[in-house]
């Protein structure tokens, strides 16, 4: 996996509300159409007010974004990880991202018949904690949107929760699954500088593309630095995660 598809899926996975239209059903995009990939297509993930469209997405890929999962946490076939599809997938009106992964579900139910459960599974990951001297976090703005966006240094996220940040985390060459026991509610601005932390890696080209190497190269202890200034602590730990199981998906999708 390159960085480019490490960043731009991290890019793509923002906490999951359970948002529902006022009628109660589940949102559903207007149009989708879903294709092979050409061999050797190169991966790109875009979500927009109007849509996603995803070139060489593995379902596994598709799944993260839809249940806001890392590949930790998803149990199923192994060709989830191999077929890759161009998926293009469009609104009539603007919609958020909660939104459109809610759709993405639906999608994926409708066009791969798509069917799944949940339970805990014992694993080692790493506990996002509060440190001895508390958290110090800046809150962020009232309306402030949900992004995030790589900078020279390393990566800016934008009003995130802290699960969101132990998700974040999770999508990136962490090695384990990152599990949020803050306990700390709101919404928050935080700078991850991991680049500047791989000792002896130095970025080789534009900051989130491929010259981002010193990020996949940066060990667990690295984060746990990046982290610190914010109050936070990493832990590595065996204890239960929840996964989704894929209990049933068809290999090719549905016709368009």
């Amino acid at each position: 996996m390159t960085v480019r598809r490490i960043l731009a899926g991290a890019a793509l996975l923002l906490v999951i509300d359970r948002v529902v239209t006022l009628s109660g059903q589940q949102p559903a995009f207007d149009a989708a159409s879903i294709v092979p990939s050409a061999p050797g297509e190169p991966s790109a993930f875009r979500v927009t007010p109007s849509g996603i469209f995803y070139t060489g997405a593995r379902l596994e890929d598709c799944l993260q974004a839809a249940y806001q999962v890392s590949r930790f946490e998803v149990v199923g076939p192994e060709w989830l990880r191999t077929r890759r599809f161009d998926i293009t997938a469009r609104t009539n009106g603007p919609a958020t991202k909660e939104q459109l992964m809610l759709m993405l579900q639906a999608l994926l139910s409708e066009r791969f018949a798509v069917r799944l459960h949940r339970e805990p599974r014992e694993m080692r990951a790493f506990v996002l904690s509060v440190g001895r001297g508390g958290p110090k976090l800046t809150p962020a703005g009232p309306n402030g949107l949900t992004d995030i966006v790589a900078v020279s240094n390393g990566t800016d996220l934008k009003s995130h929760t802290m699960p969101q940040l132990a998700h974040y985390l999770s999508r990136l060459p962490i090695g384990l699954p990152v599990v949020d026991q803050t306990g700390i509610a709101g919404r928050f601005d935080v700078h991850i500088d991991l680049a500047g932390l791989a000792a002896g890696k130095k970025p080789k080209g534009p900051a989130g593309g491929e010259g981002s190497q010193a990020l996949v190269e940066a060990p667990a202890t690295s984060f746990r630095e990046a982290l610190r200034p914010y109050g936070l602590e990493l832990q590595s730990r065996k204890l239960p995660v929840e996964v989704i199981v894929i209990d049933h998906a068809e290999r090719d999708p549905t016709p368009n």
